[in-house]
């Protein structure tokens, strides 16, 4: 189970980024059954956004383009494209 916040915001490149916020819409997902978003720290955008998401048991979880497209359209609309996917090294977006 996933719980608490040591903090409300992810601050990049100067823009405040709710956690909460990128966090409902991923849920949005059937395959997604629990997913927390936390800043790591990135020396050039100040904070890097990380998305640790866990699947639901029996399901295949949904890939990172999945979510980047998930998280395009709520943002941008129909016909956006996703940004460039954080290497995997870094922060693995699947658990």
């Amino acid at each position: 189970m996933l719980t608490g916040r040591l903090k409300d915001l992810i601050i990049r490149k100067g823009e405040n980024i709710a956690p909460q916020e990128i966090e409902d819409l991923i849920h949005q997902d059937p395959r997604v059954a629990a997913v927390a978003v936390v800043g790591l720290p990135d020396p050039v955008r100040g904070e890097r956004v990380c998305a640790v998401v866990e699947r639901r048991a029996g399901l295949e979880p949904p890939t990172l383009a999945e979510i980047a497209t998930r998280l395009s359209w709520a943002w941008l609309g129909p016909g956006a494209e996703p940004g460039p996917a954080t290497r995997p090294s870094e922060c693995h977006p699947l658990v």
